[in-house]
């Protein structure tokens, strides 16, 4: 697709950007690799705590309903949001003019194990390869093949 992507997981109550491949063209944008992400505002946060547990969330975010009862609310509807619609799209939270996609990896115990992240940034010289809702589109095969590869079956539809 022409971006960079990574995969991150869970370490110490936040996300981790474990694996990384750079944009192949002269121009992109990535994560370095063991960068550290919010969980509760970034877009591979958002997966991960959208796929996980009820009991995993709260452990996540253990202060989260104390100290802002309306923010939990709101993230709590985002999370219903991602899980319906198997994945998360929005705004950068560090950075201007990119658009964050995520897709759940899931492990074979059904489990969210990671999350697969394009940070999309429009390439306006023409050279754009694949557009936000193909990259969208490429993105969530990947990482349900990754799934695949991990022993995760698909639940029927």
């Amino acid at each position: 697709i022409g971006q960079s992507c990574h995969l991150v997981v869970v370490g110490d109550g936040r996300g981790l950007d474990v694996q990384r491949q750079e944009n192949p063209g002269q121009v992109g944008f990535s994560i370095k690799l063991g960068a550290a992400v919010d969980l509760p505002s970034s877009c591979s946060g958002h997966v991960l705590l959208a796929f996980a547990s009820d009991e995993r969330q709260a452990a996540l975010l253990p202060d989260l309903r104390q100290a802002d009862e309306a923010a939990a609310q709101r993230l709590t509807k985002r999370f219903g949001i991602v899980r319906a619609q198997g994945f998360e799209m929005q705004p950068s939270a560090r950075t201007a003019g990119v658009t964050d996609i995520s897709y759940p990896i899931f492990g074979f115990d059904g489990q969210i194990a990671a999350a697969l992240t394009v940070p999309f940034l429009v390439i306006i010289d023409g050279s754009q390869r694949v557009d936000l809702e193909g990259s969208r589109e490429l993105l969530r095969q990947a990482a349900e093949d990754i799934s695949a590869g991990m022993g995760w079956a698909a639940p029927p539809s």
